[in-house]
C-alpha cells in the first residue's frame, strides 16, 4: 500500500525488540504451558473434590443429629463411667434422692470384654490360613506330563518294547496324580509361610492392640469398629557393614476408631454399600508423617503443616466437650495440643471428580 514516504522501519521500531527463540526453546515454553494448565486444573478438580466431600459430611451429620446418636453414644460412655446425665442428677439432687450409681452395667462389660480377651487374645492364635482343597497347579503340567510320557513311549519303542494303551492311561492318571499330591503339599507349604508373614504384620501394624480395643468398645457402644489396613511411615534401624543404618519404609497398620469419630451413609444397611467417613484429628507428627506416603500430595501436606502451625478446629460436634470430659481429655475447643482436624472419605466418588487429580 501506500506508505505516505514513511520509513519502512517505523512500523518494525515501534513494535520494540523481537524475542528469538530456537526450536527447542519453543517446544520447551509450550509443554511448561501445557504442564502449568494441568496444574491449574487438577488444582479445582481437588477444590471440586473437597467440596464433595464436605456437602457428604453435612448429610450425613444432619442425619446423626436427627436420630440423636451422639446423645445414645454418650449415654452408652456416661452409664459405663457411672455417671448420670447432667439434668438426670439435678432431678436427684432436687427431691433429695441418692446420688450414687449402681455400676451394674460397668461390671457387665467388664466382663464380656475379659470373656472376648480370653478368646481372641489368649496366647493361641485366633486365626490360621488353611489352602484350598482343591489347589490349582501349573497351567503347563498337563503339557508336561504329556512330553513324560511321550518320551517313556519313544524310549519304550527304541528298546523294541510293545506299547500298551491302558498302561499309558494309567500312567498318566499316576501323573496327575502324583502332581495334585505334590501341588497340595505345596499349597499347605505356602499356606504355613504365609501365616507366619501375616502374623508378623499384625503384630507389627498393631492390628491386636487395635483388636483390644475393639473389644472394649463392643460391650458399650451400639457398634464398634477396627480400620485397616493403612498405610504408615516406620522408621527402622539395620545393621549394616558393622553400622546402624536408619531407613523409612512404609507398613500396614490398623487401629480402633471411636463410633463418635465414624460417620455413615444413612441410606445404606450394609456397610460395603455406601461411603465411610472418618474424622480425625492429626498431631503435625502425623502429617509429617505421611509425607512420601504413596497415594498423598506432598505439597498440599506441607501447605497445612505452614499454614495451621497452631492447630485447626472446624468439624467439632455440640457435645464434644462433654465427651472430652468423659474420656478424661482436654477440652477440643481450647486445643491446645494444636492437633488439625481431617475428614478421611472411604466410598464411591464420581470420575470427573479424579480424573484430573494428580498425586
Amino acid at each position: 500500500g501506500d506508505n505516505s514516504g514513511k520509513p519502512l522501519t517505523s512500523d518494525v521500531m515501534a513494535l520494540g525488540p523481537l524475542k528469538v527463540v530456537s526450536e527447542g526453546d519453543l517446544q520447551e515454553m509450550e509443554a511448561q504451558q501445557v504442564i502449568d494448565a494441568i496444574e491449574d486444573a487438577s488444582e479445582e478438580a481437588v477444590e471440586d473434590l473437597a467440596g464433595y466431600i464436605g456437602s457428604r459430611y453435612y448429610d450425613f451429620k444432619s442425619h446423626r443429629r436427627e436420630e440423636r446418636l451422639d446423645e445414645r453414644y454418650l449415654h452408652a460412655l456416661r452409664t459405663y463411667n457411672g455417671e448420670y446425665h447432667p439434668t438426670k442428677l439435678q432431678e436427684i439432687k432436687a427431691f433429695g434422692g441418692s446420688e450414687v450409681f449402681s455400676r451394674i452395667t460397668s461390671v457387665k462389660c467388664r466382663g464380656a470384654t475379659a470373656m472376648l480377651r480370653d478368646i481372641f487374645l489368649s496366647q493361641e492364635q485366633p486365626w490360621s490360613v488353611k489352602p484350598t482343597p482343591v489347589p490349582d497347579l501349573p497351567d503347563d503340567i498337563n503339557t508336561s506330563i504329556e512330553d513324560l510320557v511321550d518320551s517313556e513311549i519313544q524310549s519304550m519303542q527304541e528298546r523294541g518294547m510293545g506299547v500298551d494303551k491302558n498302561a499309558i492311561e494309567q500312567r498318566r492318571s499316576q501323573l496327575k496324580d502324583a502332581a495334585y499330591r505334590a501341588g497340595i503339599k505345596q499349597a499347605k507349604d505356602a499356606a504355613k509361610r504365609s501365616e507366619k508373614k501375616l502374623q508378623d504384620v499384625l503384630i507389627e501394624g498393631g492390628f491386636y492392640k487395635a483388636l483390644g480395643d475393639f473389644l472394649t468398645d463392643l460391650p458399650i457402644y451400639p457398634f464398634a469398629c477396627i480400620k485397616g489396613p493403612f498405610v504408615q511411615l516406620d522408621q527402622r534401624n539395620k545393621w549394616v557393614n558393622g553400622e546402624i543404618v536408619s531407613k523409612t519404609v512404609p507398613k500396614l497398620c490398623w487401629k480402633r476408631v471411636a463410633p463418635f469419630d465414624l460417620y455413615l451413609d444413612p441410606g445404606i444397611s450394609d456397610i460395603k454399600e455406601g461411603a465411610v467417613i472418618e474424622r480425625i484429628k492429626l498431631s503435625r507428627t502425623d502429617l509429617n508423617n505421611l509425607i512420601g506416603v504413596p497415594g498423598y500430595d506432598e505439597d498440599a501436606i506441607r501447605a497445612v503443616l505452614r499454614d495451621y502451625n497452631t492447630g485447626y478446629k472446624d468439624w467439632l460436634e455440640e457435645l464434644e466437650s462433654e465427651r472430652a470430659d468423659l474420656e478424661n481429655k482436654q477440652n477440643p475447643y481450647e486445643n491446645k495440643s494444636e492437633l488439625i482436624d481431617t475428614l478421611e472419605w472411604h466410598g464411591p466418588v464420581q470420575g470427573k471428580l479424579l480424573s484430573l487429580i494428580h498425586i
